[in-house]
């Protein structure tokens, strides 16, 4: 189709610069960008396809509980921290309209309950953080399908959990920290950070040539926001028609299903994998070396004001996602406190939310970056200034129009991660370019550990008179990044050297 066309086109202007001397030579010419495969490698290339639909199926099961999970936790704080009974507590589960009492219990609750999702945050980051160092070069040596099947095993065994705790709270009451059990699991199998880490190690496997790279990256960013914004449209039809029990029981079948497609279908990227035992392969993960080796890459010096456009660039992307995650853990905690939204009228917004971000994000991609070749460092620029905004809306929000009025102003706000990853692929070399984003996205994991005690500090505190506070956090953060970026703007236009050009171009 031509729109496919167009399309994969606009994402190559963005991932790949051609006339940049140091890409070309690593990718070849055009003869042998797109060389001849064998008739084995087409059969992998074939059976790959199947990963954007497995992905597909992980996000949807993740945001099909993920409201829903929340309102568990509150419900098990109502009845187990507060003794109350489960005619007061039913107002938390997200469907019963709330009563007079219940509001004035969720003054109570929800600071408890933000405490719980606090340290449900420091659980996926610290560990996340450490093995994402670790997991791109294992993978490198021993396949990608091994840390796949272990991600998915990781929420297989999570999901089993919550609906095991989650059948037994009918008979009893259950510790509302028990829940927390679920993320050990998917910590310490890489979660979401190590899931996109190697499916874009995975397509740079199996696909050679440059556009049907970018087409197979935007199939799977389309994956991806499918299915959440799928399953946050149908989780609260579902939820209505069921509980919670039910949706619990489909997430974990939905895994399931995935983890069977990656043991059965989905072949090994790599065509060269290294033998050896179980425990031989499972002392080669923690590799010290390899760490060291990653770390000397990030620090060391470059020409002109590279390394400082790495750093500035890297500190952008992990206070975006912090602010991201901030957002994630107390919104809708925020809603339900500020404009007594259910779990219904949560979930309408979050998918309107994703749907109009990526919609906008494409429409920006044509009008500004193709058309009228605005540079990578202005698109970062206009990425941040639109999550500033919509963040200070947020925050000052008085009527539930004006939370929509936020979202309205965070159109562009997507196209920052894509943006400030080119400017990075733009200033390095090819041989440090993998071990630089296995760095960035360990910050990425970081700085939402760091900042994840401020946020609930700020929300607790200010529960009793302006509970969406912590969205001028978030608006800091983005104005923090607007500046990072706004330096590089800068330096690219009093530096125009060969490789600011291209960051300008």
């Amino acid at each position: 189709m031509d729109s496919d066309s167009d399309t994969v086109g606009i994402i190559n202007s963005i991932s790949v610069d051609n006339d940049n001397e140091f890409r070309e030579e690593s990718l070849g010419s055009p003869s042998n960008s797109g060389g001849s495969q064998s008739g084995e490698e087409e059969k992998v290339c074939s059976r790959s396809r199947f990963l954007e639909p497995i992905v597909f199926l992980i996000c949807f099961a993740f945001n099909l509980n993920g409201t829903v999970f929340k309102n568990q936790i509150l419900y098990e704080t109502c009845r187990v921290a507060y003794n109350r009974s489960d005619e007061d507590c039913t107002p938390f589960m997200g469907i019963a309209p709330e009563t007079e009492e219940s509001k004035s219990l969720e003054m109570l609750v929800q600071p408890y309950a933000a405490n719980i999702f606090m340290t449900n945050t420091l659980i996926e980051s610290i560990v996340s953080s450490v093995l994402v160092l670790f997991i791109g070069p294992w993978s490198d040596k021993f396949g990608r399908k091994p840390i796949l099947l272990g991600i998915f095993s990781g929420y297989l065994v999570a999901y089993s959990l919550v609906t095991l705790l989650s059948m037994m709270s009918l008979k009893f009451p259950i510790n509302p920290w028990f829940y927390l059990s679920m993320f050990i699991p998917i910590s310490l199998t890489g979660g979401f950070c190590a899931l996109i880490t190697i499916t874009y190690c995975y397509i740079s496997d199996v696909v050679k040539d440059e556009k049907s790279r970018a087409r197979r990256m935007l199939l799977l960013e389309i994956s991806i926001f499918g299915g959440i914004s799928l399953g946050s449209l149908t989780c609260s039809f579902i939820y209505e028609a069921t509980n919670g029990i039910t949706i619990f029981a489909i997430s974990t079948f939905i895994v399931l299903i995935a983890l069977l497609g990656i043991l059965f279908i989905l072949p090994e990227s790599l065509s060269e994998v290294s033998g050896g035992s179980k425990a031989s392969k499972m002392s080669e993960f923690f590799r010290w070396e390899l760490a060291r080796d990653l770390l000397r890459t990030v620090f060391e010096r470059r020409p002109n004001y590279d390394r400082a456009i790495i750093w500035l660039i890297m500190v952008s992307i992990g206070l975006a996602v912090a602010a991201m995650q901030g957002d994630s853990n107390l919104s809708y905690l925020y809603l339900r406190e500020m404009f007594e939204w259910d779990l219904k009228e949560y979930n309408i917004y979050v998918t309107i939310s994703i749907v109009y971000q990526v919609f906008f994000s494409f429409i920006a991609i044509v009008a500004f970056r193709k058309s009228l070749k605005m540079s990578l460092a202005a698109m970062c620029l206009l990425a941040y200034g639109s999550g500033f905004m919509e963040s200070l809306i947020k925050g000052l929000a008085q009527y539930s129009w004006q939370v929509y009025l936020g979202v309205g102003f965070g159109m562009f706000k997507g196209i920052g991660g894509p943006m400030c990853r080119a400017i990075i692929s733009q200033v390095s070399s090819p041989s440090d370019l993998g071990k630089i984003f296995a760095f960035t996205t360990s910050l990425e994991t970081i700085f939402p550990l760091a900042t994840a005690p401020l946020y609930t500090y700020l929300y607790n505190t200010t529960l009793g008179y302006m509970p969406g506070a912590f969205n001028l956090l978030s608006a800091s953060f983005n104005l923090i990044g607007y500046i990072f970026t706004a330096i590089i703007f800068g330096i690219q236009i009093v530096y125009p050297t060969v490789t600011y050009d291209v960051i300008g171009a």
